[in-house]
């Protein structure tokens, strides 16, 4: 699975606020402080447009609109309704369209 995580509060030593990390990359992550903030999976075939390596991305007002609205279905549901496949596609056009940030 690729993963997005979203910092909402706390400093990492690049203050990074989305990281993406595609499938199959190992990857660790540690804070020395106390940190918050959420964790999106998406399935491999919704990365094939994706970077093929890990990101640190500091997100626009869109992609952050996006994931924040994507964070609160709380779990994904199996089958998606029409917007929430609409959103997911957003998501993924805006992903790979942001810069690195780091």
């Amino acid at each position: 699975m690729g993963q997005i995580c979203l910092l909402r509060q706390g400093r990492q030593a690049c203050a990074w606020e989305v990281g993406w990390i595609p499938p199959g990359v190992a990857h660790a992550a540690a804070a020395a402080w106390p940190v918050s903030g959420s964790i999106v999976y998406l399935r491999p075939d919704l990365c094939a447009a994706l970077p093929q390596s890990a990101l640190v991305l500091k997100p626009g007002n869109v992609l952050n609109a996006v994931l924040d609205k994507i964070c609160g279905w709380g779990e994904v549901p199996a089958a998606l309704s029409g917007p929430q496949q609409r959103l997911l596609a957003l998501l993924i056009d805006e992903l790979a369209g942001t810069q690195g940030a780091c």
